[in-house]
This record gives C-alpha cells, structure tokens and sequence, in this order.
C-alpha cells in the first residue's frame, strides 16, 4: 500500500506545472570589460546567458536589444534564449561617430534591464604608449627589444593591425626585425627585436597602430673593443665531400666533438635507382647524402655540419630516411636542425633516432637531406620595407611555378594577379609566363560556375640571381615595370616540428577559382586567401602569421588592406592601411583539412586539399 501510494503521490506531483522561471539577470561570457570597435566597424556577437533570482539558466526567454544614437540607427532586436539559457548578443554596425555605444538589454518576461557598453573610437582616439620608451640604446651586431600599447580611452585595445618601418638618414639600421607585421594581443601590446646591423649611426622605427603612429629613436652605437673574444668554435674531427647531384658544388660534412670518430660520405640523386622515393610534395635539389661514422664509442653523440653549394632558405627542413622508435619500417620524417647560410647543423645519437642500426654499437649510418616544400623558390616575396604592403607567392612544383602578385587597383583596392605557369629561359635563370585577373563570385557565396577566367593581361617575367634574390618584370594591360624581390623572412628559428604545410591549397574542381597560398618558414605559417569580394572582383585577404594552438590547428586574425596603386606607377607605402577583418583557423587533423574564417562578419568553413599543377 505504502508503495502504491508513493507512486500514486509522484504521478500526481509530475502532473503539476512547475512555476515559471522569472528572469532577472544576465551574464556575458566573453570576458571582455568593455568591446572597442572603429566607428563604422562590426561590434561582435556576444554569448550570454540567462538566469533566474536562484542562479537557475532561464530558457526560451525573451531578450529586446536597444542601441544609443552612438551605436548606429537600429530598431529593437529579440533574441530568444535555447534550452540552456544561452543566447548570444546580435553583431552591429557601429556610427561613424567616437563615443560610448550603451547596449540595452530588456529581458521581456520580468521588465529588467542590463546594459553593457562599447567603445567606439576612430584613429585620433588611438593613444599608443612606448615601451621601455620612446628612445632606444642599441649596439651593433646585437638584438634590442621593444613594445607598445594602445588603448582608447582607458580601453585596451586588442588585435588591431600593427606595422613596423625602419627609417634610416645614414647607414644604420636593423638587418632583421620580428615582427614587421602583427597585432596587439588581447590587453592590446605588442613585443618585438630587432638585430641592429654592423652600422653606428641613429635612426627611427615607426609603429603604425590601425592608423595611428608612435616613433621610436633608436641610437645605435660601435659595439665595444673590449668586448670578449667568441668562444673557439670546436675542433673539427673529420672531415669529407662529394660532389652535388646538382652539379653546383661540393656538399662537405665535418664532425665536431666526436673523438675518434671516422667519416665516410657518399650522396645521390633523387633520379639514382637506390635512393628513396621522396615524401609528397618534398624537393630534395642537392640529392640525398648517406653518412657513415664509425669507432666513436658506444652510445656518444656527434655534431655534423653539412656545407652546401647554395644557401638554404628558411623553408627547408633536415629530412631523414630510416627507423624510428616508434615506427620500426623504412620511412621519411624530419629531425629537429639548425640552418645557418649554406650551412645545415644536426646531432646524431648512436642507438638514437636517425642511427640507421637503431643499436649502440658506436656506428651511425645516416640517410637523408635538405628537403624544400615544393621546392627551393617556393616561398613569400617581396620588395622590402621601401614597398610594404603587395608581395607575390611562388609555389613551386618541380619546375612549375604557381605565382601570385597581390597588390592594389588604381582606386587602392586589394586585387591579385595569377601566373599559373610558364617555361624557363635556356639558362634555367627567368620564368616567364601569362598573367590573368579572373572575375568570380563573392567569396562568403561562391558559385564556380559564375568564374570568368578573361583572357591574359599580360606577361610577367621572374629572373633569379640566387634562391634569396629576383627580379619581377611585368606588363599589365599596357602597364609595365620592374621591381627588385627578396625572400621575405616571417618564421623565427623553431626546432618543434609541426609537419610540412606549404602549398597551393583549393575547394577542388567545384571551387574553382579561389585558392589559399600557404607559405611556411620553420613552424610559422603565411597564407593569403585569394578570392573575390561582393562585386566578384579579384581580391584578397592575409593570414600573415598565428599560433599553434594544438598539434594540428593553426589560427590567428585575418587581415585586408587598401594602399596605392601598384601597375606601372611608383609604390607608396605610406597609403598602406591594414584592416583587422577578423580571424581564421587552419585545422590540418583528419584526412580533409579546413579553413574556418570569420571576416567582415561572415562566417565559414572550406575543405582543402592540395591543388595539383
């Protein structure tokens, strides 16, 4: 009876309706104090979610959203909350007008308000603070470091666009700098060094912060006579060469630290019947060298430098053929190296990773080489701090070169110039090939069938003085010029190893006409989305660097910019604006690689593969 009643009394109390959740207070989940958007920009979506006076979520509850003057003429906006409370706060074209933008929001079902502010600035509310300050002691030949911050209003503000130039009245300067383009990180700074040259002299750095400038003065002087000698660098303990396959020099192996240690060196060709096939998509232009060290003791280790004909550029890798640990079958994979000019330096460990034999007997045999994603050419280039803001793109493919000028249209826009192949001089020194200016469809709807490839505007011709140094020669619609291009250095020295990644990438036969050059210089990834904007005009968008944030996904902001006009006429830098259009991720997990975007609002994600060519 007991039993029958308890069931009797919960069927009866599940048959009561529960009492209505009221409503009274809302909570954003971002984190963020207060959002600064540039007038006329997209104020984000916010999640939230909301609660009850218990701290219970309230769902399918009605939230009005209101906007001050400041914030732009928009009507009200309901927004209802899903089974978990949670909703996010409608995005907003901001006025063009600087101020504070008050967001009402009026949960319907009890009558209460919250509210929550943005920032709503233009360039002259940008207020960018020097770190240490606005003078810089440096010396010769060695690295100084230097930040910023910018806030408007009191308010940090975060991942706007920021660009370094060096301005120089003499012969002193910096000979390298990371990072020439970036942005503020989320309490809106910016670190950044520089290696001074070999010059004593002053000179300037300018900041340009979404618009706004700071300059650091930067007084450089002679480094010191008495500074200590450099350390002796070890003796070497063997020593062998063979000549390239390439036919451009000797490749020379030296040891150092190895005790007795004897060398022998051979080296191949890809062609050559006993070497490897090489791994997808890898160039190994001065073959492979098969290293032999024997009566060195067992379980030591040895440092090898490898010398070769040309200098190797910061896209290449120290690939090995052989056993590993954890994959006992004969296969490629890349070992952590250093690369310094034509010089490549690796440890071998007896027994170890790389040691043909896998067992410490004091013998390591080593097969392998300098690999190139694509090959030697492949890489960003541009024309250098006189004419930041366009640069080109050469994937290469054997010996196809896939090449992409972005630069500006006569009003200033971003538009894109593709060479998809062409043929080599008798000399194997200039590429020359047809020039296309495509028109498709916006890329946040793209329809291929709408792609109209036009007929060539012209040529372009590449000549190449080495692998670092080029010339572009072009004729665009009548338009002709000349512009002296360098490998252009994005990648800080890295010995992590995130697997290779540079290539053409594509939506497939489907969606044709678009693409992603992806460029990588140790683990740093440089890509350009190449596409069409709303009118379907050819225009593009820069991913020009982020951050691992886990072994297979790379993401950071995504930017567009405006500058001068670029065919024919003279550069100007200074027009260069860059525009912080919102964020991307390269996911490269799975058997499909995707590329999620957010810009200018829009949202999306697009399955790559490598483009063939």
């Amino acid at each position: 009876m007991r039993i029958a009643a308890t069931i009797l009394a919960l069927t009866t109390l599940a048959t009561v309706p529960a009492a209505a959740q009221v409503p009274s207070q809302i909570q954003l989940l971002d984190g963020v104090m207060r959002p600064v958007v540039r007038g006329g920009g997209i104020a984000p979506a916010r999640p939230l979610v909301v609660l009850d006076s218990m701290g219970a979520r309230v769902p399918n509850t009605t939230v009005r959203f209101s906007w001050s003057p400041i914030c732009g003429p928009m009507p009200p906006f309901d927004v209802m909350t899903d089974a978990m409370g949670m909703a996010t706060t409608p995005p907003f074209t901001t006025g063009i007008a600087s101020g504070t933008c008050t967001v009402t929001m009026n949960m319907l079902a009890s009558s209460t308000q919250q509210m929550y502010m943005v920032e709503v600035y233009n360039t002259p509310d940008i207020v960018v603070m020097q770190a240490p300050g606005g003078m810089i002691d440096a010396v010769a030949g060695n690295t100084f470091q230097f930040g910023l911050t910018a806030s408007v209003n009191g308010y940090a503000l975060p991942y706007a666009p920021v660009t370094f130039t060096v301005s120089s009245g003499g012969m002193a300067g910096v000979s390298t700098m990371m990072p020439m383009m970036t942005m503020t990180d989320s309490m809106g700074s910016v670190m950044a060094s520089a290696m001074a040259n070999m010059m004593p002299g002053s000179y300037q750095i300018s900041a340009n912060v979404d618009g706004a400038t700071a300059m650091f003065v930067v007084n450089q002087r002679a480094g010191s006579s008495m500074m200590p000698m450099p350390p002796t660098p070890p003796a070497v303990t063997a020593q062998a060469s063979v000549a390239s396959p390439s036919g451009m020099g000797p490749i020379t192996a030296s040891l150092t630290g190895a005790g007795a240690c004897t060398l022998g060196m051979s080296a191949m060709g890809m062609m050559d019947t006993s070497a490897p096939p090489p791994p997808p998509g890898i160039a190994f232009p001065h073959g492979l060298v098969n290293l032999r060290l024997d009566n060195c003791g067992m379980g030591q280790s040895a440092n090898v430098a490898i010398d070769y004909p040309q200098e190797i550029p910061p896209t290449a890798a120290f690939w090995r053929y052989g056993m590993t640990m954890d994959d006992l079958t004969l296969h490629w994979y890349m070992v952590p190296a250093t690369i310094q000019s034509h010089r490549l330096l690796v440890t071998i460990d007896d027994g170890g990773n790389g040691d043909d034999d896998m067992m410490m007997n004091g013998s390591m045999g080593v097969i392998g080489g300098v690999g190139f994603p694509g090959g030697i050419l492949q890489d960003l280039w541009w024309s250098g701090n006189s004419e930041n803001g366009w640069g080109m793109s050469i994937i290469q493919h054997g010996d196809t070169l896939f090449s992409l000028i972005y630069a500006y249209d006569a009003a200033g826009h971003p538009t894109w110039y593709a060479m998809p192949g062409g043929t080599w001089n008798a000399s194997h020194t200039a590429y020359t090939g047809a020039l296309y200016q495509p028109h498709g469809s916006p890329y946040f709807q793209y329809d291929a069938s709408h792609l109209s490839v036009g007929s060539s505007l012209g040529t372009a011709t590449l000549t190449f003085m080495d692998p670092s140094n080029a010339t572009l020669q072009y004729n665009i619609g009548g338009a002709s010029g000349r512009k002296s291009i360098v490998r252009q250095i994005y990648g800080a020295p890295d010995m992590m190893n995130r697997g290779s990644h540079a290539d053409m990438w594509w939506g497939g036969s489907s969606q044709n006409g678009w693409g992603v050059a992806l460029m990588q210089q140790y683990t740093t990834l440089f890509a350009v989305w190449f596409t069409y904007d709303a009118s379907g005009s050819a225009s593009w968008f820069v991913m020009p660097g982020g951050t691992w944030t886990s072994d297979t996904t790379y993401e950071g902001r995504l930017y567009r910019t405006t500058s001068s006009p670029w065919a024919g006429v003279a550069y100007d830098p200074a027009r260069l604006q860059v525009i912080d259009a919102g964020s991307f991720k390269l996911r490269f997990d799975g058997t499909t690689p995707t590329f999620e975007y957010s810009a200018d609002g829009r949202t999306g994600s697009l399955p790559l593969t490598r483009q063939p060519f």
